[in-house]
């Protein structure tokens, strides 16, 4: 072979080693450059400015929608949770003036307590949903991700501290689910000792002693802290 040859044959050696170089600096940078832009979005996500606008590329923005789906999620059941315990605070369920004008029955009360118990459940039930293996495997699934982005969501997740999040707020929430059943035992047993029971000076009275402690007994069972 001719030396004029070899030396093209080198050249052209060169020219393709140096084309493959720049096509893999070029998708080095382009991943590096998503991977910046999903974790800046990630890290700097908020209640305040929690919103839908995927800004990342490629598989990196499916994983940033899906973290935003959970996190949108999970601050808006726990939002809707502490709604459903203000209701209850302001509904002051075991208050004179409830005794007054929903008892003996108190089926206005008792009502708005079973409302708010069964939905407290369904809240419940969506922060778990947000967490478990099966939930996380089935979207990972729907969105065809690989091993590696697969990975990435479930670790961002865990270090957005959700699955703890979602610990405490079910906790405290079943927590207030026996502070209800025990307001609940109260209204139960008010009703059916309706006829020795009496509100008198905006005070319950009664000439029954045993009732009397029965009663304070079953009130000091509200006493739950959640």
């Amino acid at each position: 072979m001719k030396k004029g040859a070899i030396i093209t044959i080198v050249i052209v050696l060169i020219l393709i080693i140096l084309a493959g170089m720049g096509v893999f600096a070029y998708y080095f940078i382009n991943e590096v450059n998503a991977r910046n832009a999903f974790v800046n979005v990630i890290n700097n996500l908020t209640e305040e400015n929690m919103n839908d606008e995927v800004v990342s590329e490629g598989n990196y923005g499916v994983v940033e929608k899906m973290l935003k789906e959970d996190f949108k999620t999970y601050i808006e059941s726990q939002n809707k949770l502490k709604e459903n315990y203000k209701k209850i605070e302001e509904l002051k369920p075991l208050s004179i003036d409830v005794l007054k004008n929903d008892g003996p029955e108190f089926s206005n009360t008792k009502s708005s307590i079973n409302a708010v118990k069964e939905e407290n459940l369904n809240l419940q039930n969506t922060l778990k949903d947000i967490v478990s293996e099966e939930s996380v495997n089935n979207k990972i699934t729907e969105n065809n991700l690989d091993e590696k982005f697969a990975e990435l969501y479930k670790s961002v997740q865990s270090e957005m501290k959700i699955k703890d999040g979602v610990d405490s707020i079910v906790s405290s929430d079943e927590k207030f689910a026996t502070f209800l059943d025990a307001i609940t035992k109260v209204l139960d047993y008010l009703t059916e000792k309706k006829d020795i029971w009496f509100i008198e000076d905006d005070t319950l009275k009664s000439t029954d002693k045993t009732f009397i402690e029965e009663y304070n007994n079953l009130v000091s069972n509200t006493n739950v802290e959640f």
